[in-house]
């Protein structure tokens, strides 16, 4: 449909398992799970651009399809940021 509602990049943990990035770098994992707005992951997309996109993408899909049922299929991360 759209690249819009793409799930949020993870940067240099892409495709990483959760125990390797914690075995890399701890702290920054734990900095994001605490306050993944003012500790972004690194070369990563800002979690206030991701809301941003996923709002606009949200807005043009009402628009475009007012009136009508439509499925979105997303990841969690996409769907946290609609509700």
């Amino acid at each position: 449909m759209t690249g819009g509602f793409s799930e949020l990049s993870f940067g240099i943990w892409e495709g990483r398992a959760v125990a390797e990035v914690n075995a890399a770098d701890a702290q920054a994992l734990g900095q994001f799970w605490r306050d993944p707005v003012g500790h972004p992951i690194p070369q990563g997309e800002p979690v206030a651009d991701f809301d941003r996109r996923i709002g606009a993408a949200w807005d043009g899909l009402l628009r475009d399809y007012q009136g009508q049922h439509v499925l979105l299929v997303a990841h969690g991360g996409v769907i946290r940021m609609i509700l």
